[in-house]
């Protein structure tokens, strides 16, 4: 079974299925969380609040953590054009953490 990994394109921006489902779920939690918060009589701006700045730490915490410990890997230039650009998802906690922490 081979499926393709783009989703569409636009112009030179390709989107990917990886890229749309976590787009997806990100919504559904803040559309979730918001909902929840509501039923709590809970502040939804301070929910989205927490969401927001959790999901840039996410984004920044997943690539420092590729920077810093898969640096190793790269020995050339020419190699570091070669290698992947994912993020994978457990290493977005390195950054999560210390961002929740006004929070907690």
């Amino acid at each position: 079974m081979n499926i393709n990994p783009v989703a569409f394109s636009l112009g030179p921006v390709t989107v990917r299925w990886y890229g749309l489902l976590i787009a997806t779920a990100m919504l559904i939690a803040a559309v979730g969380g918001c909902k929840m918060m509501r039923k709590a009589g809970i502040n939804e701006d301070d929910f989205l609040t927490i969401f927001m700045v959790t999901i840039v730490a996410a984004i920044l915490g997943a690539r420092i953590y590729y920077v810093i410990f898969l640096s190793c890997l790269i020995i050339s230039s020419i190699q570091m054009r070669s290698l992947p650009s994912g993020m994978a998802d457990w290493r977005s906690m390195a950054g999560c953490l210390p961002a929740w922490h006004p929070f907690i």
